[in-house]
């Protein structure tokens, strides 16, 4: 099974993928890092030998899995994050409901309250 992807040890795996989309790196290209099966795994190793990276998983299979859904998740996050970042679109009072601001601001039970100038 695979370990939880937001797991603070894979952390080192989500800065790697951030960089490298801040560097112009295509989600497509995150997929495999353009190295065939053998060397994306070969890859996976050196972090963990060189960088001391967590293991992704027993196997190359287990690894590449793991990556993927990293990768997926990644993803998904920006792509909520593009969302939350849009504007908002402001509605404004319609015009059959010019006395709602009034009735509350003047009700008793509001915290909302105008000068008298103003009402």
């Amino acid at each position: 099974m695979l370990d939880s992807i937001n797991h603070p040890k894979f952390d080192c795996y989500r800065a790697y993928i951030e960089l490298a989309r801040r560097n112009g790196k295509t989600w497509e290209f995150l997929e495999d890092l353009n190295r065939t099966s053998g060397e994306l795994d070969r890859w996976f190793l050196d972090q963990e030998e060189t960088h001391f990276w967590p293991r992704l998983g027993a196997t190359a299979e287990m690894r590449v899995a793991q990556w993927l859904a990293i990768v997926a998740a990644k993803h998904s996050a920006e792509d909520m994050s593009v969302a939350a970042t849009r504007p908002l679109v402001i509605v404004g009072v319609e015009e059959s409901e010019q006395n709602i601001l009034r009735c509350t601001v003047n009700s008793r039970h509001s915290c909302f309250k105008l000068p008298a100038a103003v009402c």
